[in-house]
């Protein structure tokens, strides 16, 4: 399995590499590196095969990739794919991380790493590019866009680049219809279960199901400030009742325990005196 070495294609002095490419269709094999990589695309569809299965990709779909991730890339019959790539040191990420988040979304599952973006992103991002595309590398040019990054992942994916029938479904799960589980997804849409989580794989990377537990763990985490609720109790009412499971996924999706992220947050809101 190949994996890749950043200072194996760095200039000196430079920071980062960046670069636009053009994929054909074929069958490379998977492999890492050791470090991290954002892309997005730019034109065309294809494929990004991972272990757990094949990602669709078209334009629009960005995501961060974790250095260990093992991955690789190819255009969909009778399609080229355009992405843009940038490759950068962990420690440069950690230090950009560190100074304005309390966790690492490049600690996140993978699916939450992942945005179908809309016009006005994808145009912030490619401004956040300028330098990079004029040929800098430094410090400054590889900041100003993983910091474009970050500020992209802060708040959950958009609806507005979907189907308005798909962005339909999720705004009835943020209005509380997760209470009904993935049928009220499918209702809401209009259209088949096939349908729906098929559109889900395609545009979001991800399942019905998983859309559901999403909005049921936003639900539970605003409870845990809002209320003084036992954590059980709260599970009870967010219908994630095994305690252990809910534990795992409130972990993945925030980087700390319920009991943690509700003093937190609570410390913020009612500081002492």
């Amino acid at each position: 399995m190949p994996h890749l070495i950043l200072r194996s294609i760095l200039m000196p002095g430079m920071w980062a590499h960046f670069a636009r490419s053009d994929i054909g269709q074929g069958h490379p094999p998977l492999h890492d590196h050791d470090f991290h990589e954002l892309f997005w695309i730019e034109a065309g569809r294809g494929l990004m095969r991972t272990p757990d299965g094949d990602v669709p990709l078209a334009p629009g779909f960005f995501t961060l990739v974790h250095a260990q991730d093992l991955h690789a890339f190819t255009a969909l019959p009778g399609s080229s794919l355009r992405m843009a790539n940038l490759a950068f040191a962990v420690d440069a990420w950690r230090e950009v991380v560190r100074r304005y988040r309390r966790d690492d979304p490049m600690e996140w599952p993978a699916r939450r790493r992942r945005r179908l973006l809309d016009a006005d992103e994808l145009g912030a991002l490619h401004l956040a590019a300028d330098d990079l595309d004029h040929g800098l590398r430094d410090r400054l040019a590889t900041e100003r866009i993983l910091l474009t990054a970050l500020g992209l992942l802060r708040a959950p994916a958009r609806t507005t680049a979907l189907p308005a029938w798909l962005a339909d479904g999720c705004r009835a799960l943020e209005q509380g219809r997760w209470r009904e589980g993935t049928r009220a997804l499918v209702q809401a849409s209009g259209r088949s279960r096939e349908h729906v989580a098929r559109v889900c794989r395609e545009l979001l990377g991800t399942t019905p199901t998983a859309l559901v537990t999403d909005a049921r763990l936003r639900h539970f985490a605003r409870r845990l400030v809002e209320t003084d609720e036992p954590i059980a109790a709260l599970a009870a009412e967010t219908g994630l009742e095994n305690l252990a499971h809910l534990y795992r996924l409130f972990r993945k999706a925030h980087g700390v325990s319920p009991g943690a992220w509700r003093k937190r947050h609570r410390d913020v809101i009612r500081p002492d005196g």
